[in-house]
C-alpha cells in the first residue's frame, strides 16, 4: 500500500494544479456515479462550461467552484492557481 502512495503523489506532484482539480473531481463524480450533465442541471449551468472551468480552458467562476464544492461538500481551495484564488477572494 505504501509502495501505490508514493506512485500516486509522484504522479499529482508532476501535475499542474488545473489536472490536479481535474483529476480530484473526475475522482469523486466517479465515486459518486454522477456526470458534468447531472452536475450541470443541479446547478444550472452548461457542462461544457463547467469542465472547461475544470480543466483551465475557461476562468473558473464563482457558479462553478460554488457548484463543485457544494456537490461534493469539499473545498476546491487547495486546487486553484493563485489569480483564481485572487479572483474569488480567497487569498
Amino acid at each position: 500500500m505504501n509502495t501505490d502512495m508514493d506512485i500516486l503523489n509522484a504522479i499529482l506532484r508532476g501535475m499542474t494544479i488545473p489536472q490536479r482539480r481535474e483529476w480530484l473531481v473526475k475522482m469523486l463524480m466517479a465515486k459518486h456515479g454522477i456526470t458534468f450533465e447531472a452536475i450541470a442541471k443541479r446547478h444550472r449551468l452548461n457542462k461544457w462550461y463547467i469542465n472547461g472551468s475544470l480543466i483551465g480552458k475557461f476562468p473558473m467562476g464563482s457558479k462553478v467552484v460554488n457548484a463543485i464544492e457544494s456537490q461534493f461538500n469539499i473545498d476546491l481551495g487547495p486546487f486553484m492557481t493563485k489569480e483564481e484564488k485572487k479572483r474569488m477572494g480567497r487569498i
